[in-house]
Order: C-alpha cells, then structure tokens, then sequence
C-alpha cells in the first residue's frame, strides 16, 4: 500500500496505519537530523497526505504538563513531512539546517 487506504483489505489498511505511527514515531525519535532523513529514505510514505491523515489523528497520553510540548514537537515533525512533501526532502532538510531550528532538541 503506497499511501492509499482506499483500496485492499481492512487488514492491510490497519496493517499500513500501524506501520506509519511505528514510522513517525521512529521519525520522532531520531537523535539527528541525519537520522531522521534515513527513516525518511527507509519510509518515504511518511510524506503521504494520507500518512498526515494518520499522524495528525495520534493523541498523546501523556500528563497535561507534558501533553502541550508532546503535541508541539508532534506539530513540528509533521511540519517537516509535510515540507518534505511540497519540495523534496533534501531542500526541506536543507532549510531545517539553514533555520537553526533546534528540532532535535530534547
């Protein structure tokens, strides 16, 4: 599945969900920029509209002091995807480093 769920069986669809939450989750988790672009490269289906469909619905159970940072670096993460979509990972990568952006920072 490419980033369709319209099609194939409910199976395959939850199957392909969870695949992209353990993504992005993965994508989230990187410790640099450098690793993140390898699950990018290891997931391109991460800059699906469809995949901003599934991340956009993850909720975060976390306690409220946490929960608004969570969603904040959630927002950022998607932020990126989606930019990697519109003009290509590498350009989107390049301005995360021109930006100074501290997006890997803990």
């Amino acid at each position: 599945m490419s980033g369709d769920l319209s099609t194939g069986t409910s199976q395959e669809g939850d199957r392909w969900v969870a695949d992209i939450v353990k993504a992005f989750l993965e994508f989230v988790g990187a410790e640099s920029p450098a690793a993140a672009r390898q699950v990018l490269v290891a997931y391109p289906q991460l800059t699906s509209e469809v995949a901003e469909q599934v991340v956009e619905a993850i909720d975060v159970a976390a306690p409220d002091q946490y929960r608004e940072a969570a969603l904040a670096k959630i927002d950022r993460y998607r932020a990126l995807l989606r930019r990697c979509r519109e003009i290509g990972a590498d350009a989107a990568f390049g301005e995360l480093r021109r930006s100074n952006c501290p997006a890997w920072s803990r």
